[in-house]
């Protein structure tokens, strides 16, 4: 990659000579915030598919300490950081590469879904401001070939070897996988076994390094926890030295994670061990170790630079013994082929003196009847990577409704005011048109494939227009003016690949009161003609949930919802689903054959 044109806004470049090669010395200007340099000219754009990636190698020949930022954007709103970045921190005298992977946040977190066909800015710059001139040699600034085999994934199920060792420290380490946030890595084998070297910068309130993890998450369910030897190398006591394990954070939980910590005397070593969701007598979040996003170790609140020795990282133990309840499928059911009851779709599939109270098949028109359907949700909340709804996204198609996911930017809602997203899809409800209070609930629907969706069929209470109440309370999960609640019919992520589900069920709110149960390991064999039927019976304090008629899930408490709900179908994107999205399979379709439901006559008298 040529430097087209150099962005200077102050910082003086100059040629030097480094060992004998040619080099170009970055001088950043002083008293500024983030100075730095763009290597695109305005307006122009290129096409880096054919890499993973880009890689400087710097050089800092001076005698301060830097932390830089190697960014590459696409075109796009602020708001949506439609960019990638890598930070590292270089020491006087240190070379290393700074590398940003296309996708990647620190080129091992999942990040903004980059387009490398059409990149508009490569910029490096310095996090802080510089009192005094730099003396910064930029040795290269290349493409990142590509792997043969490629780092992407469809599926969610990427564990590590038998040992456990899902990164070796050895002294053939690839340090460039490794995420270094205010941090500096090598290997060490003064001890006479390679460990990984972590300098921890004292300017920052948790400096960290972070170890990769694959498309779609690390699968180690078949292990306890995470564990590495971590040694003291220096004359002073270290303490806060913590590891985190992540899940995927959503707006809902945006803190999905377990901490664990020690401290380490002088020369100490010990073995820092992270227990999948806690123990027993100290229990934490409910970790999916079959999706674990971000493994990191950290320092917390330094006082002063520190360095640690780490050795032995590895997935270790096995998984607690948790009983299944009798209702739970495994794993090897989504191989089993389904063959639906003949039944179903006609009547619900428990006895009683049923009456079909909404019944849409979606047979007439090229679009649903809006005297049924909202093409909205009841919020213009959109998120950070979540696609835009429109109507123009949702049709009828040979006797289904299609909801349709595709790479086409545009207003959220098609309203002016709200943000312009990347992504396009639709979502529809039955807000203040039906709602209905316990009885069954069900839809026939054929899922999407291309990874990064996450179709979904749910219930939100709606008191109703008669209530006298404002639409917020109206549609409160909370427990006033009758019990509220989300329900989850179904919630499946497409880099799960086929046949499982999420069922959930969230009240009090979504903010610090917040309460939820779920189950997301409900697996479901193929049927002939890849269409399921998901349906929801709702009794007073019981939830059972069903897939082809069959019985898949059971929930049995006082706190179940006891006001009506309304219905929800939409095809989202982000938060809770991966943020690298299968582009070139979009676009992809949810299709619904039918919505149906029933109340039992002495309900309705």
């Amino acid at each position: 990659i040529n430097a087209i044109d150099i962005e200077k806004k102050g910082t003086v470049l100059s040629k030097v000579d480094h060992e004998g090669s040619p080099a170009v010395n970055i001088q950043f200007a002083t008293d500024t915030s983030y100075p730095g340099l763009n290597f695109i000219d305005t307006g122009d754009t290129l096409d880096l598919s054919a890499f993973s990636g880009v890689q400087a190698k710097l050089h800092n020949a001076g005698t301060k300490k830097l932390r830089l930022t190697l960014r590459v954007d696409n075109k796009g709103h602020w708001k949506d950081e439609p960019w990638n970045t890598t930070t590292i921190s270089i020491r006087p005298g240190e070379t290393k590469d700074l590398r940003v992977t296309f996708g990647m946040k620190n080129s091992n977190a999942p990040g903004y879904p980059l387009d490398p066909t059409s990149i508009i800015q490569i910029k490096l710059f310095a996090n802080d401001k510089q009192s005094t001139p730099t003396q910064l040699h930029l040795l290269s600034l290349t493409g990142v070939a590509k792997s043969a085999a490629g780092a992407s994934s469809s599926t969610n199920f990427n564990a590590p070897p038998i040992d456990g060792a899902f990164y070796k420290i050895d002294a053939n380490s690839d340090l460039l996988q490794l995420g270094q946030n205010n941090t500096s890595v090598s290997i060490d084998e003064s001890t006479g076994t390679a460990a990984l070297k972590v300098e921890f910068d004292s300017s920052t309130q948790f400096p960290n390094v972070t170890f990769p993890t694959p498309d779609g998450g690390w699968n180690m369910e078949t292990f306890g926890g995470i564990q590495v030897d971590v040694t003291n190398p220096t004359d002073r006591k270290v303490t806060n030295i913590t590891m985190r394990v992540d899940n995927p954070s959503t707006s809902e939980n945006p803190k999905p994670w377990n901490n664990e910590k020690i401290s380490l005397e002088p020369g100490e070593t010990k073995t820092l061990s992270l227990v999948f969701g806690g123990t027993a007598s100290e229990p934490k979040y409910p970790l999916d170790s079959t999706m674990i996003t971000g493994i990191q170790v950290f320092q917390a609140y330094p006082k002063e630079d520190s360095t640690l020795l780490l050795k032995n990282l590895r997935a270790y133990g096995s998984p607690k013994a948790t009983p299944l309840p009798s209702w739970a499928s495994t794993i090897a059911d989504r191989d089993i082929p389904v063959t639906p009851p003949e039944w179903l779709g006609t009547r619900p599939p428990v006895e009683g003196d049923w009456v079909l109270t909404f019944d849409e098949n979606f047979d007439e028109g090229s679009s649903p009847n809006p005297d049924i359907w909202n093409f909205k949700l009841s919020h213009d909340t959109v998120h950070t990577h979540e696609a835009r709804n429109t109507a123009e996204n949702v049709y009828i198609e040979d006797g289904a409704m299609v909801i349709k996911a595709e790479v086409r930017s545009g207003h959220h809602h098609d309203d002016p005011k709200l943000p312009i997203k990347e992504y396009s899809s639709g979502a529809v409800t039955t807000y203040d048109k039906w709602a209905q209070c316990y009885g069954y609930i069900e839809a026939r629907m054929k899922l999407p494939t291309a990874r990064g969706l996450w179709p979904a069929f749910w219930t939100m209470p709606d008191r109703g227009e008669a209530s006298g109440l404002g639409k917020w309370v109206r549609r409160s999960t909370e427990n006033k003016h009758g019990k509220g609640m989300e329900i989850d019919i179904l919630e499946h992520l497409t880099e799960w690949g086929p046949g499982r589900n999420n069922i959930a069920t969230h009240w009090d709110g979504y903010g610090d009161n917040h309460k939820s149960w779920g189950f997301s390991h409900m697996y479901f064999g193929p049927t002939p003609d890849g269409w399921h039927t998901f349906g929801l019976l709702w009794e007073p304090g019981k939830l059972t949930w069903f897939i082809d008629g069959y019985v898949k899930g059971v929930w049995e408490n006082e706190r179940v919802i006891d006001v009506p709900s309304y219905l929800i179908l939409n095809l989202q994107m982000g938060r809770w689903a991966t943020k690298d999205v299968d582009r070139a399979s979009l676009p992809d379709y949810f299709k619904i054959d039918y919505v149906r439901a029933w109340q039992l006559e002495e309900r309705m008298q």
